[in-house]
Order: C-alpha cells, then sequence, then structure tokens
C-alpha cells in the first residue's frame, strides 16, 4: 500500500497559480479576439464631423446596417428637435446611401446622445461619410 502526503501550503498555492495562469490566459484570449462577438466596423474617414453652432456630429461606426453617430452639444443652450443627414459612400466616392434623421430629445450643454440609424442597405464597403444640417 502507497500512502501518500500533502502538504495543504503546497497544495494551496499549486491551486493559486493554476487560476492566476487561467485568468492571464483568459484576458489574452479575449484581448486577441476582441471583446465581442458582434461585428461592427467604423468608418474611417468621417469626411464632415460637422460643427453647428457648437453642435457636433461624430461618426461610430456601424453594425448590422446600424449607422451609430454621436452628437456632442458644445452650445451655450439645450438643443431640441434637429434634423440632419448623412451621406455614405464607399472608397471610390461612390454614393451607398443618403440617410436623413432626427434629434428627438433634449440634449443638455455638454452632453452627448448616440443615435442608431437603420438603413437595409449593405454597409460591408462604406469608408466615409459626410453630415448635413437640415435646415
Amino acid at each position: 500500500m502507497i500512502h501518500m502526503y500533502y502538504n495543504k501550503e503546497k497544495v494551496l498555492e499549486m491551486n493559486k497559480n493554476i487560476i492566476k495562469l487561467s485568468l492571464i490566459l483568459l484576458i489574452s484570449i479575449t484581448l486577441l479576439t476582441g471583446c465581442s462577438s458582434k461585428k461592427g466596423n467604423k468608418i474611417e474617414d468621417a469626411r464632415e464631423n460637422i460643427s453647428y453652432e457648437g453642435l457636433e456630429f461624430v461618426n461610430v461606426g456601424f453594425e448590422n446596417s446600424i449607422i451609430k453617430t454621436t452628437i456632442i452639444n458644445n452650445m451655450d443652450r439645450p438643443l431640441g428637435k434637429t434634423k440632419f443627414s448623412m451621406k455614405i459612400m464607399d472608397k471610390e466616392g461612390n454614393i451607398i446611401v443618403i440617410l436623413d434623421d432626427e434629434i428627438t430629445s433634449k440634449i443638455e450643454i455638454g452632453t452627448t446622445l448616440t443615435i442608431e440609424t437603420k438603413t437595409n442597405k449593405d454597409l460591408s464597403n462604406a469608408t466615409s461619410i459626410e453630415y448635413s444640417i437640415i435646415k
């Protein structure tokens, strides 16, 4: 009969090292593969991140034909209802789609609002976007 003796401190230390190694491995895999399994794209050339009396439209990107635009209110007053247009183009400058949307909720001074604009167009070749205010 074989008797095995375990040193409790060594077993605990080994377990801690295994947990640490597992966490490092998990973090490394997450960083290498990305934090999300959803595929999203950034429109690299936002030609006209426009400013309009202290209001800025900044393209965030798109995912599954939904364009996400961040609107920053740097004005000296809250902003109400405002319409804007987005022209989305491919790398040759061909227009993929022109979309209109509207800020419907109030944006307080110094705050941001992200608007999601849906389209049925394929945006996989989109490389640039231009914003304009609709008056």
